[in-house]
């Protein structure tokens, strides 16, 4: 572990380093006081961070994995409200809210490994459960289900990264591979459920400012003599604005909190997954109230306001690490 200036008893760094697959038997005091993470061999830690790395891809595929599925799933059990068949992402999402204080802190306790592989067992077992789901509202609790244990890697491995990379650049390196890894999933996702439309629905569930741009171009492009490609286009400025602003979130957060990242990221998804529940709910009467074109600006302008918290870190981030008992000074 890092440095913190206090003396760490023996059994806590003997269970971390079980955590992340060091020798599970007794080590004697003097061992267990030297083994470092960040002292791992390169082979080691590639292979801890590819294993992080899945968990975020397979976490993130979750979120959406039904929405090329709804048509399909609205037809099996009957849901003829559209705001039902929102539930079943938004649920996931909720999960998303719930898992991440639960999971980051037990992986500073246990260490990161049994979080990831329980997690992913659960994942993996309620993601099946959806297959045989007897209604639609067992097919809601598992999902929540699912979204509960997919929700562990969004604080548990950039957490992880932290441990066992000490260098600062090679660290944001990691959490961009991860964060990349974690918003192709999402992305895919719908594509994947949707190209399986052959096959049964439970048959799927097996397998800054370029922000506010994107979101005044997505309002002001959309008329009738205009094709829909070009409203399309600002989704890739979307993505790439999204991109570079969570990057630098991540890498904030994490060389800040360091070995207690993992808490700090499990805060921040928890705020972010709230958001993700409740626009989507939101979504259909904001577009029927405001049009199609000041719907997506009113969330231009929200951005725009927002934009000047970056700037506010910049100024006062010093001050504020110091007032944590957590936080280390970047």
């Amino acid at each position: 572990m890092h440095d913190t200036g206090r003396k760490v008893p023996s059994e806590d760094l003997e269970q971390a380093a079980e955590g992340y697959g060091a020798t599970p038997f007794a080590v004697s005091d003097a061992d267990s006081r030297d083994w470092d993470p960040t002292k791992l061999s390169w082979p080691r830690k590639l292979h801890v961070l590819m294993a992080g790395i899945i968990c975020s891809f397979n976490g993130s595929v979750a979120t959406s994995i039904s929405s090329g599925a709804l048509d399909a799933i609205a037809e099996h059990f009957s849901v003829t409200q559209r705001v039902q068949l929102t539930l079943l992402n938004s649920l996931t999402m909720v999960g998303f809210v719930l898992g991440p204080p639960f999971f980051g802190p037990m992986s500073e306790y246990i260490g990161r490994r049994p979080v990831l592989i329980g997690s992913f067992l659960g994942y993996l077992v309620f993601t099946l459960a959806c297959s045989w789901a007897p209604n639609y509202a067992a097919l809601l609790v598992f999902r929540l289900l699912c979204g509960i244990n997919a929700a562990a890697p969004l604080s548990v491995v950039n957490g992880l990264c932290a441990d066992i990379l000490d260098n600062p650049s090679q660290r944001g390196i990691a959490i961009a591979i991860v964060f990349a890894a974690n918003t192709i999933g999402a992305v895919i996702a719908p594509t994947i459920s949707g190209s399986l439309r052959p096959l049964s629905w439970n048959g799927r569930t097996r397998i800054s400012p370029i922000l506010v741009i994107s979101l005044f171009w997505l309002g002001w492009t959309v008329w009738d003599s205009v094709s829909p490609v070009v409203p399309a286009f600002g989704g890739l400025f979307f993505g790439i604005g999204f991109q570079l602003l969570f990057i630098s979130m991540l890498n904030f957060i994490t060389d800040v909190f360091r070995q207690h990242s993992a808490s700090a990221h499990a805060g921040a998804s928890c705020l972010r997954s709230i958001g993700a529940i409740l626009v989507p709910l939101a979504a259909d009467s904001m577009y029927r109230d405001l049009g199609i074109h000041w719907a997506p600006s009113v969330l231009g302008f929200i951005s725009l306001a927002m934009g000047v918290i970056p700037f506010v870190f910049i100024r006062y981030g010093e001050t504020l690490t110091r007032r944590s008992q957590y936080a280390h000074g970047i």
